[in-house]
């Protein structure tokens, strides 16, 4: 068992290496963003920055590791209040789109007992029942208390949910590996600028970025403990991975991946047990979500005619670079549910062939370039419509702002430093390198494998690899103890 595990490890790694060296590389000398040797020569400067903060944390190690409770505490009380003040200032008159329906439909369901106003667009979009779902249960908890001044509720959950992220992250690091590290990864997203702002976008990429750390985090705990308590983390698994799935489906990336390493790791009746509680409360939580929404609110048999099938995304990221476009839309609308999946898989095949070889690599190249190369996770998306107040703030965060490419250019450059320092470690893990190390951190790096596989599969989109952001962090910073 060994020997197969150790096959396994060593070729999910240089296949990791060899891909995310792709990815990074595109990233940097295929960017029309910027200009590559702009973004290489600040990619260096942050690089030279981090190795001197790590020296520094290590050069102080024991107060490090006697203080790090407190350190910990204040940057999350720091975090948190930047954040809540940040995205307030970015508040907007009217939100719009998919993340007006999310927001409003979540209002309107607690002003009035249902979201009736949106229903077509949730017959159309059920992927996004699940955050509004969830914002709604805040909201809802927020109008019993008088407060309904929606955004700045849905701000508050988004900050909670990101520096949760970000804690479970360093404690993560702390168990895997010294509270030097722990603090090191609260230095990187301390010096990328697009957290500070993120509080603003609320929609279903920073809701569920606290869900796949916390996958991670809870398995970590799992090894440590033995009967009910165990039983009792599996099941916390479970509820994570459900909720964070009904959030954005691609949380549950992580789940698989939790699932590969137990069989690889663990004994035969701790994962059997793992794999029975996780499915289990996945397919209740599940189950109980759409029995509710669909008695209750939509119509099964409407949904049915009218939902966008998942193909039709995967339809539309093979048009050009596989951007959002209405014609495809207008397609899949035009087609009845019998037809539907059929003329679309149709048209998949008929653009796989146009492209041929050449056109497929040249969209790869452009799906890792767009979905991996923005440092900003293109929070513009959520913050671009018309503000309650101009502020100098939008000016550098909003992406028509004066000082928009300046902050993209250095909140990018963060970005890609933290992927090279993933990537070096890769590398390290690919040629057998620090095998106790590279054990422990094969679920997070088979998970950010699995999500760049799935992107190159779906609509091309900056922000669609966000939620798995801090999973990146996670995998970056045992380079300075390799």
């Amino acid at each position: 068992m060994n020997k197969v595990k150790n096959i396994v490890y060593r070729v999910v790694f240089v296949m990791f290496a060899v891909c995310f060296t792709f990815v990074v590389f595109n990233a940097l000398f295929r960017n029309t963003a910027h200009a590559a040797p702009r973004l290489v020569i600040t990619m260096l400067a942050c690089l030279t920055v981090l190795c001197a903060v790590y020296f520094v944390l290590n050069k102080y190690r024991t107060a490090v590791c006697k203080n790090y409770k407190i350190i910990l505490i204040v940057f999350a009380v720091i975090m948190f209040t930047a954040q809540i003040i940040l995205g307030n200032a970015l508040e907007c008159k009217e939100l719009m789109f998919d993340v007006g329906a999310v927001n409003n439909g979540a209002a309107e369901w607690v002003e009035t007992g249902t979201f009736e106003s949106l229903y077509d667009y949730y017959y159309s979009f059920p992927n996004n029942l699940g955050a509004m779902t969830f914002l709604y249960v805040f909201f809802k908890a927020a109008s019993l208390l008088g407060i309904t001044h929606y955004f700045s509720v849905a701000v508050f959950v988004t900050s909670l949910m990101l520096t949760a992220a970000m804690v479970i992250v360093s404690l993560i690091c702390k168990k895997l590996l010294s509270s030097v590290d722990a603090v090191f990864a609260l230095a990187l997203f301390a010096i990328s600028p697009q957290y500070y702002v993120m509080g603003a976008s609320v929609y279903t990429d920073t809701l569920s970025m606290l869900f796949p750390v916390l996958i991670f985090y809870l398995y970590l705990l799992s090894k440590e403990k033995t009967g009910r308590k165990k039983i009792i983390i599996y099941l916390l698994m479970g509820l994570t991975a459900a909720v964070g799935g009904l959030n954005k489906l691609t949380v549950l990336i992580m789940a698989v991946a939790v699932t590969v390493d137990m069989c690889l790791s663990e004994s035969k009746r701790d994962t059997i047990k793992a794999v029975v509680c996780v499915a289990a409360v996945i397919t209740a939580v599940t189950a109980l979500f759409n029995l509710y929404i669909y008695s209750v609110h939509l119509d099964r048999e409407t949904a049915k005619e009218q939902n966008t099938p998942l193909l039709h995304w995967v339809m539309m990221g093979l048009k050009d670079k596989g951007y959002y476009n209405p014609g495809d839309y207008e397609l899949t609308r035009s087609l009845n549910s019998e037809e539907r999946n059929r003329v679309i898989l149709n048209e998949i095949g008929k653009r796989i062939a146009d492209k041929g070889f050449g056109g497929m690599y040249k969209l790869i190249c452009d799906k890792s370039t767009i979905d991996f190369g923005d440092g900003t996770y293109a929070i513009s998306d959520m913050t671009h419509f018309t503000p309650i107040k101009e502020t100098a703030l939008r000016e550098w965060v909003v992406d028509d702002g004066e000082n928009y490419d300046k902050y993209s250019l250095f909140a990018t450059a963060v970005h890609l430093s933290v992927m090279f320092l993933m990537l070096f470690a890769a590398y390290c893990f690919a040629f057998n390198k620090y095998k106790e190390k590279r054990a422990v951190l094969f679920a997070p790096y088979l998970a950010l494998l699995g999500e760049w596989i799935f992107l190159m599969l779906w609509e091309t989109n900056s922000r669609y690899f966000s939620n798995f952001a801090p999973i990146i962090f996670v995998c970056a910073v045992p380079i300075y103890t390799l």
